[in-house]
């Protein structure tokens, strides 16, 4: 099995006449204001061939991580419908990055890592006597 892309975007839009992908926002290294900083929508997608005399149906794994620390597996199936060619799309309702760091989503078939897409999240500096952040989880006020 060979990667032929994989990548990470805010959304992808699969067209059902032409089976073309459209990735939408690709996400690559970005500035935010606070952690933990939630994503509303992440999608991810990972085209791939295979040998034709490699299995037509396989299960794999998404593994996210920050700084190699493991944050989130889970399972996914791949099934070819009798091509060489294919792709997993991945559509994941909230994403949550608790901290600054690199961020890795590794697709896993067999135990063996396939393929990744990569990102870095990194804080905002805070100005000069700016006051600190809130404590993670959120702060409020009871009046």
């Amino acid at each position: 099995m060979i990667t032929r892309y994989a990548l990470c975007a805010r959304r992808v839009v699969c067209d059902a006449t032409e089976n073309d992908v459209t990735a939408i926002g690709i996400v690559e290294d970005f500035v935010a204001v606070g952690f933990p900083l939630v994503m509303s929508r992440l999608a991810l997608v990972w085209a791939f061939a295979r040998e034709p005399d490699e299995p037509a149906q396989l299960n794999g794994v998404i593994k996210a991580s920050v700084d190699g620390e493991s944050l989130h597996e889970a399972p996914f199936n791949i099934d070819f419908q009798g091509k060489l060619a294919s792709r997993v799309i991945l559509n994941l309702l909230g994403f949550v990055c608790p901290k600054p760091g690199l961020y890795k989503l590794t697709f896993s078939v067999g135990g063996e890592d396939r393929a990744f897409a990569v990102f870095r999240a990194d804080a905002a500096p805070r100005p000069e006597g700016a006051p600190a952040p809130p404590p993670p989880g959120g702060a409020f006020m009871i009046a």
